[in-house]
Formats: C-alpha cells, sequence, structure tokens
C-alpha cells in the first residue's frame, strides 16, 4: 500500500504548477478558518438555523478526526519520504496524517449539501470541489491518497451516524428539558471530549516526546465551536423565533458589523495565545493554553450565535419574535 501511495503522489505532483495556487486555496478553504468564515456568511448573510446545524456538524466532525489521528498516529508524507514535495513549506509538526480531515469534513459538507440542494449543476459542481480537495492534499504532500481515501469514507459513516443519532430516543428528550440544563450538558460532553483526547495523549507518552499544543489544538477547537455555538443557539432558539430582515443591504450590514465585533474579541486573543504556545512547550503550559484556547473559540461562537443577535434585535437587522415561556 504504501508503494502505490507514494506512486500515486508522484504522479498528482507532476501535474502542472497551476495546480498549487488551486492546492493552496483549498488548503484554506477547508481549514477551520475556512468553515469559519462559510458559517459567518450562512449565519449573517441567510439562515440562523442552517449556520447552526453546519456549525455542529462540521465541529464535530473536526473533533471525530482529531481524535482518530491521535489514537491511529499515522504521520504524514513529507515526514518520512524526502522524494514528496512539501509544497506548503512546514518545517515543523502539525499533527498526524490519517485520516485526512480536510477530505473527511469536505465530504461531510457535501453529503448535508447534497440533502438540500435541488439544482443538479450545483450537486455536479459541490462534486468536483469535493474530488479536488481530495486530490489537492495530495499534491500539496500533506496527505497519501490512502489517508484522503480514509477521510472520505470516515466522512460517509460519520454523516450516516449523524442521521441516526438525529432521530434517538436522547435527542427526543434532550430537547424537553429546560435551557439550562441543555447548555450544562453541552459544556460538560464537550470538556469530557477535552479530557479523552489528553488521557489518549498520556497514554502513548505524547506528553513526554510531542508538542501538546499543537497535538491538541483542533480538538479543542472543535469542541468549544460546538459547545459555544450550541449553547447560543440553545439560549436563542429556546426564547425566540428569529426572522431576517431582508432589506436590500441587510445581510451585508449584519456580516461586517457581526463579524468586526466577534473578531474584535477573537483575534488579539488568538495572537496571544498563539504567542505564548512558541515561549514553552512543557505539558502544563500547553494544556493551560489549550482551555485558554478552548474558552476563547467557546465565547467568540457563543457571542456569534447569541449576543450579536439580540444587538442586531435593536437594530432591527434580525427580528426576534418571543416564544413566550422559554421551552420546557
Amino acid at each position: 500500500m504504501h508503494q502505490i501511495d507514494i506512486y500515486m503522489t508522484q504522479v498528482i505532483q507532476s501535474f502542472p504548477s497551476f495546480l498549487l495556487p488551486v492546492s493552496q486555496f483549498m488548503d484554506f478553504i477547508g481549514s477551520s478558518n475556512g468553515y469559519i468564515l462559510l458559517i459567518l456568511v450562512i449565519l449573517f448573510y441567510f439562515d440562523y438555523k442552517l449556520a447552526v446545524n453546519i456549525t455542529l456538524l462540521i465541529s464535530f466532525s473536526f473533533v471525530v478526526n482529531s481524535i482518530l489521528k491521535i489514537g491511529i498516529r499515522i504521520p504524514r508524507p513529507f515526514e518520512v519520504e524526502s522524494s514528496v514535495r512539501n509544497y506548503l513549506n512546514i518545517n515543523r509538526f502539525i499533527g498526524y496524517g490519517m485520516p485526512s480531515g480536510h477530505s473527511q469534513s469536505a465530504m461531510v459538507l457535501w453529503l448535508f449539501a447534497n440533502k438540500k440542494i435541488i439544482s443538479n449543476i450545483l450537486k455536479l459542481l459541490m462534486l468536483i470541489l469535493l474530488l479536488i480537495m481530495g486530490i489537492s492534499r495530495i499534491y500539496l504532500g500533506i496527505h497519501w491518497t490512502s489517508q484522503v481515501i480514509v477521510g472520505f469514507l470516515i466522512g460517509c459513516i460519520y454523516w450516516l451516524c449523524s442521521i441516526k443519532f438525529q432521530n434517538t430516543q436522547f435527542i427526543y428528550q434532550f430537547q424537553k428539558m429546560n435551557s439550562q440544563f441543555k447548555i450544562v450538558t453541552i459544556t460538560i460532553f464537550s470538556l469530557l471530549i477535552t479530557l479523552g483526547a489528553l488521557s489518549n495523549m498520556m497514554i502513548f507518552n505524547d506528553f513526554i516526546s510531542s508538542n501538546i499544543f499543537l497535538l491538541g489544538k483542533d480538538v479543542f477547537t472543535g469542541s468549544a465551536f460546538f459547545a459555544g455555538s450550541g449553547c447560543g443557539a440553545v439560549m436563542l432558539l429556546d426564547k425566540y423565533s428569529i426572522r431576517y430582515n431582508r432589506y436590500r443591504f441587510a445581510g451585508t450590514i449584519r456580516f461586517i458589523t457581526g463579524t468586526s465585533l466577534m473578531l474584535i474579541f477573537f483575534i488579539p486573543s488568538k495572537i496571544a495565545i498563539n504567542h505564548f504556545s512558541k515561549l514553552d512547550t512543557s505539558p502544563f503550559y500547553s494544556v493551560s493554553l489549550l482551555y485558554a484556547l478552548y474558552f476563547t473559540i467557546y465565547i467568540f461562537s457563543f457571542i456569534g450565535f447569541y449576543l450579536v443577535q439580540l444587538f442586531f434585535n435593536r437594530l432591527r437587522l434580525v427580528f426576534l419574535d418571543p416564544k413566550g415561556e422559554a421551552l420546557q
């Protein structure tokens, strides 16, 4: 299998050089920052509930992928094979490679969109973008072909499990809970995920041999985004029905204002955390930074899915219609 991976990488990396900027663009689109941008566009321009669904689906996919990578522990091509060109010029450990996170999340998003989109042309376009995402990961030297294929397969399995989970008795009972209990449940669940990831790293002695912050940041980012957006949505939707002002420029104003309010908090915090992560790689220091990152992302997503919407309601950019007593 390894020889097939090497052969496929050599073939794909021999493609014309115009694929490099395309692959670099796809690298951003499939990153956490790319998905955050996509979610903000949907959240402020189009549909609140759609943004909630995509956020929960993709953020937890990030969590599943990161935990699998920590458990399977297969390195990336440029780390083990000198013949593989490292087009992103990465010269440090960025986490394991199996399965491909970009491929997995792209498959999940494609399956979700395929269910929502009516136009066959758009469905075909989404499929082409999905295939380009997979090829770009191999072209950049970030993943083997096998890692991309497994990423696609895990994405399919994750999607099927998420559909099945939505119809379980647990979800039915969860919807009947009061808001406070829902928020506590979501937060505790996400924190347990982070503790599970740390336990996994401890079992494999990563606390001794690896940079804990780099290894764990995707799990913590995904868990925090899942919890913050979920809690914000619970607080809003249990009290209000939300309608968007469809005035010509309302969506643009929402996007610029909402994104600015969120980034005013997020950017300084993220810069500070990244700066401090380079000063010390000791286990206690790295774990402390991971939880600082967790609460930064948690607050960032909570602001967007709850506080910003209350602010928009005052500006009449959205209309929050009280449901009366919160759902019990």
